[in-house]
């Protein structure tokens, strides 16, 4: 972990309670097992894939995003970032989409998810990279992992061709929600793109989650801001505007 990575006090939001952790996002062991959560949580969601669930979801988003905004435009851009990139699982898949970038940047407010991200990122072309970790690795020079708030981030205005924000909004309060959108905005190119993935509060399989008061009010316990989160959710093209 580098020592500049520290602040005095993180946002009060951001020490809140999640995934079970009551450091949150802010310790070693959420770090270490939120890329395997993810396979859990795919795996869940997606029972006819089993382990592949997630990678599902996630082919998904790179297919969404070629049909939304074309294969040229995948082709052209240079420079991407990944707001709230926890190990850097979003960014190494915006990577592999982006195959042409120059630059690919995930950012985050965890010194504990970069510590981990930036270890794997260096491991990728050792035994770990090959089939040692829960998805195959690779050394791919073009990615770095930064910490900053994804608020207030500190990059350059007008420097991105591209900004994801991806299974974050979720876990934030609906006034900071608005704030990562106002920064993602401030950071892209005349012509950029701001894409965005996230859990639809009308799907079915969450319809009936929410339908289980019982399974809910568990999901809730690990997710302090979903109530918020489903209540801007219908709004977000609006607030995108």
């Amino acid at each position: 972990m580098n020592e500049n990575e520290r602040l005095d006090e993180w946002p009060e939001y951001y020490q809140q309670k999640f995934h079970g952790y009551s450091e949150g996002n802010l310790c070693l062991d959420a770090a270490i097992e939120q890329e395997i959560a993810g396979k859990a949580v795919g795996a869940r969601n997606f029972t006819e894939e089993g382990e592949n669930g997630e990678r599902v979801l996630r082919d998904a988003y790179d297919t969404q995003i070629i049909e939304l905004l074309g294969s040229r435009h995948v082709e052209q851009a240079r420079v991407v970032y990944d707001l709230g990139c926890g190990t850097g699982t979003s960014t190494r898949r915006m990577a592999q989409l982006y195959h042409r970038a120059e630059s690919v940047l995930g950012v985050d407010l965890s010194p504990f998810m970069l510590a981990v991200g930036r270890y794997l990122l260096r491991e990728g072309g050792t035994s770990i990279g090959k089939g040692e970790w829960v998805d195959d690795l690779a050394t791919d020079n073009r990615i770095s992992l930064r910490y900053a708030d994804i608020t207030d981030t500190g990059l350059p205005s007008a420097s991105a061709d591209v900004v994801s924000v991806c299974l974050v909004m979720h876990e934030l309060p609906q006034a900071v929600t608005k704030q990562v959108i106002a920064e993602a905005y401030r950071l892209l190119k005349p012509g950029g793109s701001l894409v965005i993935m996230e859990m639809d509060p009308q799907a079915p399989g969450y319809l009936k989650l929410r339908s289980n008061a019982m399974l809910f009010s568990l999901l809730r316990s690990t997710e302090p801001y979903l109530d918020e989160y489903f209540d801007i959710a219908p709004a977000l093209p609006k607030v995108l505007q």
